[in-house]
């Protein structure tokens, strides 16, 4: 039998706006992030704070801030907000 050739799978590269979303400018920069995410009010109090470890696109020049929450946890987010468990 001959060699059976793999098809190798495309990789999906995140590509980021070449302009901030505030200020138009081309000075940002990609940084690892880590951020808690909690519900407002005074009933979030009894809800979990939502850790999300994303990748961060931060404009030097104004200061805007972009990150995608992850799958995991944008389904953690909705269940809380819902009412249901989230943990």
């Amino acid at each position: 039998m001959g060699k059976r050739e793999v098809e190798e799978q495309p990789q999906i590269l995140e590509i980021w706006p070449m302009f901030c979303k505030s200020c138009h400018s081309e000075n940002r920069r990609e940084f690892n992030g880590e951020v808690a995410i909690h519900f407002p009010g005074l009933k979030g109090l009894d809800k979990p704070t939502v850790f999300v470890f994303a990748k961060l696109l931060v404009c030097l020049d104004c200061s805007f801030a972009e990150f995608e929450v992850p799958e995991a946890e944008l389904r953690r987010l909705a269940e809380a907000g819902n009412g249901t468990s989230a943990a």
